[in-house]
């Protein structure tokens, strides 16, 4: 049974990874070259990336006539260090890439690239076909990101949780939407477009929920799915609910043999992923509306329903709130809920 997305584990079990790797960082970045890397086929590469708080980062080396990259990693000089130190050991160096395409526009994926453009050209693709901007210029991406993270967080941490603080929120902020500049001249990207990198050749597939500018890559001779956060064994952190549903419709499309995801390990069972992970959201779904029931409810009072302990440090928080926030938006937009300010607080109420 692959863990995270069991529909018969409790809700907490799905998010507890995020508190377990916020207390082993430090041990995790004390892995060796070889442990970070890993051939998934033949001239197929996963290189594990390190990033504060969270689990690393998978981004794929692909060997064709040219090198190319699936995903940048963090925003951070240690993730260029990493990569070099990667592809000296895999026989190559960093002035040998060709290409990254970026499956979505978070810190973790593209923030790496802002700092690889500094150190040798290469060519960046990633989707904008929505409002244009946003992963062009990760510099305004990022300021956003702190700008919605501290309203939510602020708006939360009014029902005074025991063992949250303010200095948890503003630390976490600081040390992770980093302002650190933008990725300069991004290719844009169509929906189903083919792209030859050196001989290989994969489709483009839009895939929002995660991200609005959300992309899988497919593989279609290996049947190989790099499908960034849309599926990582677990249910990721969601931006918008029935698109990510529509989303895991739209990849069912393709036969698939191996899920190479954003974060944690290959996924073999690409069925079974795609059920589980609907089968959590129903879950997530119901229980959240159950918990509604019988007046009006802070984030805070659902995530104590949903959980069956209080989150413990500043990732974990975040994790479930944003989870139930996910819901309680896709609710309030189809008129099941309604939202109220008594206060200074926030509270939800069913229809």
């Amino acid at each position: 049974m692959e863990q995270g997305i069991d529909s018969h584990k409790p809700l907490e079990y799905i998010n507890n990874i995020w508190s377990a790797n916020y207390l082993k960082l430090k041990r995790k970045r004390g892995k060796t070259v070889k442990s970070r890397i890993q051939e998934i086929d033949s001239g197929i590469f996963c290189i594990k990336i390190p990033q504060p708080f969270y689990p690393d980062t998978n981004v794929f080396l692909l060997e064709g006539k040219e090198l190319t990259l699936i995903d940048a990693g963090f925003a951070s000089q240690e993730t260029v260090t990493t990569l070099s130190v990667s592809l000296k050991y895999l026989g190559y160096s960093l002035p040998d890439l060709s290409t990254i395409i970026y499956t979505h526009p978070h810190v973790d994926h593209v923030g790496g690239g802002v700092f690889i453009n500094r150190e040798v050209k290469v060519k960046n693709i990633g989707y904008r076909g929505q409002p244009s901007g946003e992963e062009e210029d990760f510099e305004s991406f990022t300021a956003n990101a702190r700008k919605g993270v501290l309203k939510d967080g602020m708006d939360i941490l009014k029902d005074n949780l025991p063992r949250i603080k303010k200095e948890d929120l503003f630390n976490y902020i600081e040390n992770y939407f980093l302002p650190v500049g933008k990725v300069e001249r991004i290719v844009d990207v169509r929906d189903r477009e083919t792209l030859d990198l050196g001989g290989i050749k994969i489709m483009v597939v839009h895939t929002p929920g995660h991200s609005s500018y959300h992309i899988c890559l497919y593989e279609p001779i290996r049947k190989i799915l790099f499908s960034g956060d849309l599926l990582i064994g677990r249910l990721s952190p969601l931006l918008n609910v029935r698109d990510f549903l529509k989303s895991l419709a739209r990849i069912r499309q393709y036969e698939i043999r191996l899920i190479l995801p954003g974060h944690g390990p290959v996924r073999k069972w690409p069925e079974k992923v795609i059920v589980r992970a609907e089968q959590t959201v129903q879950r997530y779904e119901q229980k959240i509306l159950g918990a509604l029931d019988g007046g009006r409810h802070t984030v805070m009072d659902i995530v104590g329903k949903l959980y069956s302990r209080a989150p413990e440090n500043i990732v974990e928080y975040l994790a479930q709130a944003g989870m139930v926030m996910s819901f309680l938006r896709m609710f309030t937009h189809e008129g099941r809920i309604s939202c109220r300010e008594v206060d200074e607080k926030l509270f939800y109420e069913l229809n």
